[in-house]
């Protein structure tokens, strides 16, 4: 294990699930290395309050030949709409916010940023029952047919 010595950039997501969507983090470091893989964390979660700390670096035996961030992401599971309070920790340099969660919009505000970045404040919701995905076609001539399926 290594000391981190980097900022954290977290990201906020939502996951499309088939029941229900949930949330989580995706948190890297700034800094890249050669033989890391991994941000260990603590995670400790009660009713409406998350408290994360980022520990160490995780490396393995062998280092890679590319130099990358090191990662983790961390399921926050499906949260209802309210507020939460939420500490993302660097170690020792600490950091106190809220996640609110509305039907269109989740936030994560934080007080003061030691040793990480938000680098999305404010996400749009996903809005029920929407779908999308991509529609491929061989040949020119199936463009009358996807038009159809669309317009359906």
């Amino acid at each position: 294990p290594t000391p981190i010595d980097s900022d954290i950039l977290i990201e906020l997501r939502e996951i499309l699930g088939p029941e229900t969507n949930t949330f989580s983090l995706f948190c890297q470091t700034e800094k890249s290395y050669g033989c890391a893989y991994a941000i260990d964390t603590e995670l400790n979660f009660k009713d409406n309050s998350f408290d994360i700390t980022f520990t160490e670096i995780l490396t393995e035996g062998a280092c890679a030949t590319v130099v990358v961030p090191a990662s983790t992401s961390i399921n926050l599971s499906a949260l209802k709409n309210g507020s939460y309070d939420i500490a993302l920790n660097n170690g020792k340099l600490k950091n106190a916010g809220t996640l609110t969660i509305t039907d269109t919009k989740a936030e994560l505000k934080v007080n003061g940023q030691n040793g990480i970045k938000i680098t999305n404040p404010a996400l749009e919701r996903i809005p029920a029952n929407t779908y999308w995905g991509l529609i491929g076609y061989s040949s020119a001539d199936q463009i009358s047919k996807i038009k159809y399926f669309l317009d359906k």
